[in-house]
This record gives structure tokens, sequence and C-alpha cells, in this order.
């Protein structure tokens, strides 16, 4: 089985940049999102990183999301993770998150 490449749909929606995530987000995705955060960060604007669409996860793409909270503290930008609850593969990712201890550095909202 092939695995999906991973891409980033950006939508500016109001006060937001919604950056939806599908694929695979593994360590070779991981400077595609660097760049799309970056061009993303926008002042008066929240940062809004949307998994929904991932088919993976994997641990250089948890990396890739942690360093994506970075650039936009420092820019002063609001951000957040947003999935939904009933979804089994954020549950998943929510466990891994969990059990790595980074869930106060990425936020997650159902």
């Amino acid at each position: 089985m092939a695995v999906p490449t991973f891409a980033v749909r950006r939508d500016d929606v109001r006060d937001a940049v919604v950056l939806a995530l599908t694929g695979a987000l593994d360590a070779f995705g991981a400077t595609d999102l660097d760049a799309a955060v970056d061009a993303g960060i926008t002042p008066g604007h929240e940062l809004v990183l949307d998994p929904r669409e991932l088919e993976l996860l994997a641990a250089g793409g948890v990396r890739a999301l942690l360093r994506a909270v970075e650039p936009a503290d420092r820019a002063g930008v609001a951000r957040m993770l947003v999935g939904d609850a009933q979804d089994a593969r954020l549950v998943i990712d929510r466990l891994v998150i969990d059990r790595l201890g980074i869930d106060g550095r990425l936020p997650l909202a159902a």
C-alpha cells in the first residue's frame, strides 16, 4: 500500500487562517508544514491547524506540529489544533500526544 502524499490546503475564514492537513504527515511532509505555518502567520488572525483529513500521523509529524506552535507563539498569534472527537483516528492521535506528555503544547479542540 502506498503512503498518501502530504498536502496543506489554506483557507482564510473571517479572522482565522485554517490549514487543512491531508495525507500522511511524517518527517518528509514536515518541511511543507513548516512553510505553510510560516506563510499562514498573520497578525490579528488565529492560526488553525485542522488534521481531520490526515490518514497518518507519524512521530516526525508530531514533531512538526510541535514546531508549528513556536513561530505562532513568537508572533503572538493565537493557534489551535482542531479535530473531531468522534473520529477514531484523532482518538488514537490524542492517546499518542497524551503519552508523549505534549498535550499542553498542542491544544486540541473538538
